[in-house]
């Protein structure tokens, strides 16, 4: 259900380029211009969400503020399957955003041809600021091609030429990109990722997140990710993944510093980092996912390795546990385990391998141009 959530939540400034048009020229009052705005947001979330306003005010002649802005997950119908309910229940939010804050820059939309929104979003002592424009891209897939009648040369032999199905080279396009700042996001703010986990989760969240969109806004194109949640926590609750040592419950795990570093290049998501430095938990991870339509379709390749700390083990009564599997005391190297994801992400399952045990840099792969 939340396989796209994130990319529409990321296009949600492009909407309103339209909603300040009609405001702008057709004089429309705060209140029909809330619902207009209401019911974008509604549904750019693929209408599992209800949208409502603590207050709402027009800035001038292009930019609206939002207070108290509450997104809770709208109930299943009457004609719902056990299904839709069982997903409802697992991903019921209920979150408010303090403020939300959205400006059409009108001069740099105006010499740029194209829309451009700055915006702001306050949740707690922290939040997010961004841009959203159009950028100009090549279509990476090639138009099919046919053949042209043939041409005859000077000496009589014949020359076939071909072109593109419309006859004319693939166009440049314009692709929705939205540059996003993290200025210390409280996570506990954000139940969107309370209801992914399954449990509570801390942390505080800087860097920045550079995505660019096809035009349809349904393929990722270009994607930079370097983040830092620092003094992170998680649990207690039950882990939502096999973890390939089992499933169980976890009391709450300081994670400390957790650095996220990825990048999309050619189809391919690189993780170039996703580690932690907490008391409770040592992890490190590098690889890549072969991105497909959709997320949950694409195709990962991770090596991984995790040091649980003494006092971890113990408050979750797993001291010797871990080490009654053969195939995970064959993967512990040292005070490290090791694993590896290989597969569609939606049925992963961590499988114990020594060699990530070694340690990640040994794993990653070379880069040709150094």
């Amino acid at each position: 259900m939340m396989d796209r959530l994130w990319v529409k939540a990321l296009l949600f400034p492009g909407a309103f380029l339209v909603v300040f048009a009609i405001a702008f020229w057709m004089g429309l009052p705060e209140d029909e211009l809330s619902d207009i705005v209401r019911r974008n947001i509604e549904h750019s979330l693929g209408g599992k969400y209800d949208v409502a306003f603590g207050s709402f005010s027009i800035s001038g002649v292009s930019a609206v503020e939002a207070e108290a802005v509450n997104i809770k997950s709208r109930p299943p119908s009457l004609d719902a399957t056990e299904a839709d309910l069982a997903d409802f229940k697992k991903n019921l939010v209920d979150m408010t955003i303090d403020r939300v804050y959205i400006d059409v820059e009108v001069f740099k939309s105006l010499f740029s041809r194209s829309p451009v929104v700055d915006f702001e979003v306050d949740m707690g002592a922290g939040g997010v600021t961004g841009t959203y424009s159009q950028v100009a891209y090549e279509p990476m897939e090639t138009l099919p091609k046919k053949r042209r009648p043939s041409k005859k040369k000077p000496d009589g032999e014949e020359e076939e030429e071909e072109e593109n199905a419309d006859g004319d080279a693939a166009e440049t396009r314009k692709g929705h990109q939205v540059e996003i700042a993290f200025n210390d996001l409280p996570l506990n703010s954000v139940e969107l990722i309370e209801a992914k986990f399954g449990m509570p989760v801390g942390g505080l969240v800087a860097g920045s997140v550079v995505v660019l969109m096809d035009e349809k806004g349904q393929r990722m194109l270009d994607c930079k990710v370097d983040l830092v949640s620092s003094a992170t926590s998680l649990g207690p609750g039950p882990l939502p993944f096999d973890t390939g040592f089992g499933k169980f419950q976890i009391k709450q795990t300081v994670l400390g510093d957790v650095v996220i570093k990825a990048a999309v290049d050619g189809g391919k998501l690189e993780i170039e980092e996703v580690s932690t430095s907490g008391p409770d938990l040592e992890f490190e991870a590098a690889g890549n996912v072969t991105l497909a339509n959709t997320f949950a379709g694409s195709s990962a390749r991770i090596n991984a390795r995790a040091k649980p700390s003494a006092d971890f083990l113990k408050r979750n009564d797993l001291e010797g546990v871990l080490d009654l599997d053969p195939k995970v005391r064959r993967a512990k190297v040292g005070e490290y385990y090791g694993f590896i994801v290989n597969g569609p992400i939606a049925r992963l399952k961590p499988i114990p391998n020594r060699r990530s045990a070694t340690g990640i840099e040994k794993l990653r792969p070379k880069d040709p141009k150094k």
